[in-house]
């Protein structure tokens, strides 16, 4: 099968054993182990991208909301203003 992983050389053996401190697996077993473990990284990297895309994607939403309610606050001050305005001139021509 293809997928069965190959097994580790004396040399790849004694590294691992070295590094981990594991013993009595086989080579086999090591190499699915790291397989595994690599596979894990790979989803939680990818689990990492999917999870930063979503955040900067609120960001966007969070900041075209402010950005709205800022521009909305600034026309109802300007009405405000200009209704002011409004009634003194009309005050001012009456007389």
């Amino acid at each position: 099968m293809a997928d069965d992983p190959k097994p580790l050389s004396e040399d790849e053996l004694k590294l691992l054993g070295a590094q981990s401190r594991v013993g009595g697996l086989s080579s086999i077993d090591c190499r699915r182990l790291v397989a595994d473990n690599m596979r894990l990284r790979q989803n939680l990297d990818v689990a990492i991208d999917v999870e930063r895309a979503r955040l900067e994607a609120a960001e966007k939403k969070v900041y075209a909301m402010i950005a709205t309610e800022e521009a909305a606050l600034a026309y109802r001050e300007a009405q405000g203003r200009y209704s002011v305005l409004q009634e003194l001139k009309a005050k001012a021509d009456r007389g």
